[in-house]
């Protein structure tokens, strides 16, 4: 069953989080949250990928650009 979800967008420590229906650039590195888990990764060919594999895009709740440092 699939439920439709408002995320607010709020910028939280340099961090935009954005959900599953929204696609990040090809070969961007990102974070993904999945099962309250945040994965390290890269978004390849279409799909959500980390260290443990292929994550579905189905399992994906949130995902966010990795954050950039503050230039000084």
């Amino acid at each position: 069953m699939s439920v439709d979800v408002q995320v607010p967008k709020l910028k939280w420590s340099m961090i935009e989080w954005h959900t599953a229906k929204e696609s990040p650039k090809k070969d961007e590195r990102i974070l993904m949250e999945s099962g309250g888990v945040v994965f390290s990764g890269r978004y390849l060919d279409d799909r959500f990928v980390c260290a443990f594999g292929e994550v579905l895009k189905k399992d994906i709740r949130l995902w966010s650009s990795w954050p950039t440092a503050p230039k000084w």
